[in-house]
């Protein structure tokens, strides 16, 4: 199984924030961030359907002891699609969104 958290060369595309403290931020916490990314990518990979209220609650990979909770997953999945991912989503009847790779 890939192994993202040992491949430090993934990088998750980042524009810019829409102001400089929302950038100071981001840059604060970057690592952070980029390993929810991963987390998420990781979990997409294995077949997971992803939902916001998922990401709240706490996702984990297969390989993961305790699950981790994110707040900001929203820009982590638009990064991984920068990235090339084929990420999908469904839109529930309640408006929320839930991420997927269709694995064929």
């Amino acid at each position: 199984m890939l192994d993202l958290f040992s491949q430090p060369e993934i990088e998750f595309p980042h524009g810019r924030e829409n102001n400089w403290h929302s950038e100071e931020i981001y840059i604060e916490q970057m690592e952070r961030l980029g390993n929810n990314s991963k987390v998420i990518l990781k979990c997409l990979l294995e077949g997971q359907r992803i939902s916001g209220i998922d990401c709240n609650t706490g996702i984990k990979s297969k390989d993961m002891d305790a699950p981790i909770r994110m707040s900001e997953y929203r820009k982590r999945f638009q990064e991984i699609i920068k990235a090339g991912y084929p990420v999908q989503y469904e839109t529930g009847a309640n408006g929320c969104k839930t991420w997927f790779i269709e694995n064929k």
